[in-house]
């Protein structure tokens, strides 16, 4: 898997919710750091 490089220096909201979502989340956030785009990260109270 591999990000464009659109992405650079791009801001990113990265919201997770819970179960499978929050396992998956974390490969996703090393993917778009290393493609250099500035994410936060939210999540629901459950």
């Amino acid at each position: 898997m591999t990000m464009k490089n659109g992405i650079k220096n791009k801001k990113v909201i990265l919201a997770v919710c819970g179960g499978i979502a929050a396992y998956k989340s974390i490969e996703l956030l090393r993917l778009l750091k290393k493609a250099d785009a500035g994410v936060r990260v939210i999540m629901t109270q459950n």
